[in-house]
């Protein structure tokens, strides 16, 4: 019942029921806002958006060094292509009252630009504006398809990634979203729950990541010695910088989910903390024991995977 109640709030509440006098002319009370959780939830947006620099330099430390700058690049324009995408229609697909009853995809115009949602009307569920709640949403949606680019590292044109952005956004991230954090959606009608992403981001990037493999093949190397130095990171630097930025960027991620200052989201945070800790801890005592010595890599990969794994 707890995890169905956060659900509820996570996914907030169909789109059509909520309308904003913004354009009226008239006073607008903020009573109902919460400082406290508006305080939080501007925090928690500020850290998810960090996680996807940490992303690049994640990937950017991991990958060879003639593709460092390909994938940031990948990373980085993620976050202006998807947030126009975002607020232009993305946001309406995802959280929009569903097209026809179908329960599969939400009605374009309901928001389009972010227009009908008010910064002094909280989100239903919730006692955060409703413009916060869709900002913070749009962070969730920049990084899912930065997290895809470590599959295609130096293999796909730029032009090419412009246009994958552009198109599997609206087309397989909007639904999944609305499927599952929308009242409203199908697999939410059947009782299905996500948190904090888990489904929504993960599955819908990883799936995606495994498909864009057999799309562009694998990787060719000339000799031998070349493809060996492609599995070494080019700058175990970049990827303890990328991984202490992904740290830090999921306390937000998880712990802004219950889009709440309370005693659910700081749960969240302690579980994701210790999470990371204990997995980072496995790696090195794994390394350590075929290796001879612990590993800096292996490390950062053990905290990354706690937090992805522990992400409900």
């Amino acid at each position: 019942e707890v995890m169905f109640g956060v659900a509820a709030m996570r996914r907030g509440a169909s789109l059509g029921s909520v309308k904003t006098d913004m354009m009226s002319g008239s006073d607008i009370s903020c009573s109902d806002i919460s400082a406290s959780d508006s305080a939080w939830m501007m925090t928690s947006t500020s850290f998810v958006l960090f996680m996807t620099p940490g992303l690049a330099f994640f990937y950017g430390g991991l990958v060879p060094r003639k593709s460092v700058i390909t994938i940031i690049m990948q990373c980085f324009i993620s976050m202006a292509v998807t947030s126009i995408v975002w607020a232009i229609v993305g946001f309406s697909l995802a959280f929009g009252d569903t097209w026809g009853g179908s329960g599969f995809i939400g009605i374009p115009s309901a928001y389009p630009i972010f227009t009908n949602l008010s910064p002094c009307t909280p989100w239903p569920g919730s006692r955060i504006p409703q413009l916060l709640f869709a900002c913070y949403q749009m962070m969730f949606a920049v990084i899912a398809p930065a997290l895809i680019t470590g599959a295609f590292a130096d293999r796909v044109l730029f032009p090419a990634y412009l246009l994958f952005i552009i198109l599997w956004v609206p087309i397989v991230y909007c639904p999944f979203v609305h499927w599952i954090w929308n009242p409203q959606g199908f697999l939410a009608q059947w009782g299905v729950v996500d948190f904090a992403g888990g489904i929504v981001v993960h599955i819908s990037a990883g799936f995606a990541a495994l498909a864009s493999v057999f799309v562009v093949g694998s990787r060719k190397f000339e000799t031998e010695e070349e493809r060996k130095m492609a599995k070494v990171p080019h700058n175990r630097t970049l990827v303890a910088l990328g991984t202490g930025m992904l740290f830090l960027g999921w306390v937000g991620f998880n712990g802004g989910s219950g889009t709440a200052a309370n005693w659910r989201d700081g749960g969240a945070v302690v579980n994701s903390s210790l999470a990371a800790s204990f997995a980072m801890m496995a790696w090195i005592a794994i390394e350590w024991h075929h290796l001879g010595k612990p590993q800096l890599v292996g490390a950062c990969v053990g905290a990354v995977g706690g937090l992805a794994t522990v992400t409900p």
